[in-house]
């Protein structure tokens, strides 16, 4: 696994780092794996999450810049 940085840790949240400290000092191998599917499981299911958050956020300008348009008081590009 690469070292991290400094400034790679500032980018990461605390559950983040927890996670990547246990699967850096895994435990016996039975329970390495159950961690190691548990913790990917979760960063899968906020990497989703965070991604239908972008979408919900881009559909909705999109759909608030439409309303503008169709009502003739857009004025930008």
């Amino acid at each position: 696994m690469k070292k991290m940085n400094e400034k790679d840790l500032n980018n990461l949240n605390e559950q983040q780092i927890t996670m990547l400290r246990i699967l850096s000092n895994p435990f016996p191998d039975k329970y390495f794996e159950q961690l190691k599917q548990l913790a990917g499981d979760l960063l899968l299911q906020q990497l989703d999450d965070a991604m239908n958050n972008d979408i919900m956020a881009y559909s909705n300008i999109r759909k608030s810049r439409v309303r503008i348009m169709a009502n003739g008081g857009y004025k930008g590009k």
